[in-house]
């Protein structure tokens, strides 16, 4: 089993530019967090795959993200396949690369970045998990978008307890699209150790999952 640390992807193969988009006029008096993501939503979910955008998308991007990248597309996110506006950019110097452009308008906390680490080391053991669980969620009984929740104690209740015990381990941040992962492999191993001891589950739909809060 890879472990996060250790896991890498190219870049695909870029394809010709097949649509030009012209994004609608910004109001740029509105800077609310809120309205700049919903903004940065619409410019990149209005291009197709592996399309180059617009100068004047970019300019808005930038405008809206404070940043100064010189070209930039949607593509398919890998860890994450149903992201449907995940955006790769070139500054420029340097090889295209993904962006968490909602992390640019609301940076995470260091905690944030780390339990943002340790779910993703958890990934993998929690869909093998949710093949042999239930077939309906256990608070409503609904049977579509079902989802594995930890049950007691929370998520990040185990989180902070591991970081209680080792300390602010180092992560970083993957170029596959992953975010934030871990840099050292035995620590990420131990992680995912102290975990499997600590966490039970339940099933739950997305709705009563989302409505539980933190977890």
């Amino acid at each position: 089993r890879k472990t996060a640390a250790s896991k890498r992807a190219s870049n695909p193969d870029l394809k010709e530019l097949t649509v030009s988009n012209i994004s609608h006029n910004t109001d740029r008096s509105k800077a609310t967090k809120k309205y700049r993501k919903a903004r940065c939503g619409e410019i990149i979910k209005s291009y197709d795959v592996d399309t180059f955008f617009t100068n004047f998308d970019i300019d808005e991007l930038n405008s809206l993200l404070g940043t100064q990248f010189k070209s930039a597309m949607r593509r398919v996110n890998s860890t994450y396949p149903s992201d449907p506006a995940h955006l790769w950019v070139l500054y420029d110097v340097g090889d295209w690369m993904p962006v968490s452009w909602n992390n640019l308008i609301s940076p995470k906390s260091d905690r944030q970045k780390r339990h943002k680490a340790m779910r993703f080391s958890i990934a993998d053991d929690i869909d093998e998990l949710r093949s042999t669980m239930g077939a309906e969620c256990e608070n409503c009984g609904a049977s579509e978008n079902l989802q594995v929740d930890h049950l007691s104690p929370p998520f990040m209740q185990i989180a902070d307890e591991f970081i209680g015990d080792n300390g602010m381990f180092e992560i970083i941040n993957n170029d596959d699209g992953a975010g934030w992962v871990f840099l050292d492999q035995e620590t990420e191993a131990l992680w995912i150790a102290f975990h499997a001891s600590r966490a039970t589950y339940q099933v739950l739909c997305g709705s009563c999952n989302a409505s539980k809060g933190a977890k």
